[in-house]
């Protein structure tokens, strides 16, 4: 597909640390919030950039490889 994750401040690729936070929260809110699971994907759909929280909060973006 070519897409790639890569912080904000600078475009390189999230370390550990980052990637670590932009996997967990979707976990948790899988796990402990199961009815709440559709609210990413209207956070998404409605907010500029159409981040996802879990990117916001790593700070970080999806963008294309090439």
């Amino acid at each position: 597909m070519g897409l790639e994750v890569v912080r904000i401040e600078d475009g390189r690729r999230p370390g550990l640390g980052r990637s670590f936070l932009r996997s967990l929260l979707p976990t948790v809110v899988l796990i402990v919030f199961f009815p709440l699971y559709p609210l990413p994907f209207v956070a998404a759909a409605v907010a500029k950039g159409h981040r996802w929280p879990n990117d916001r909060l790593a700070r970080t973006r999806v963008v294309c490889s090439h």
